[in-house]
């Protein structure tokens, strides 16, 4: 196992505190912010294959747009565009901006 999938498994990536900060699924299309981190309530598996499709911590996501019954949302990160569905992205913690 790698260190990073140790960390991963361990929930220690660079975690904010609880109740600081914003989740993916709250930003409306045209934000933008820089992923902080991953939720406690995510499995270790899903952490990773976030990391995998470029939701790394510093990284940064833009929302492009959401589907029209408002899931999954498109988002552009490391220059591809991911849909994910917003129960993942209130697991990916981010800082505005």
């Amino acid at each position: 196992m790698s260190a990073l999938s140790s960390r991963l498994a361990e929930r220690r990536v660079a975690m904010p505190d609880p109740g600081v900060g914003h989740v993916l699924a709250e930003l409306a299309p045209g934000s933008t912010a820089r992923v902080e981190g991953f939720s406690d309530h995510l499995p270790a598996s899903t952490c990773r294959r976030l990391f995998d499709l470029g939701f790394t911590p510093g990284a940064g996501v833009e929302v492009v747009r959401k589907a029209p019954a408002q899931d999954p949302v498109i988002y552009r990160v490391a220059g591809c565009e991911i849909a994910i569905r917003r129960s993942l992205a209130r697991g990916v913690r981010v800082s505005l901006g």
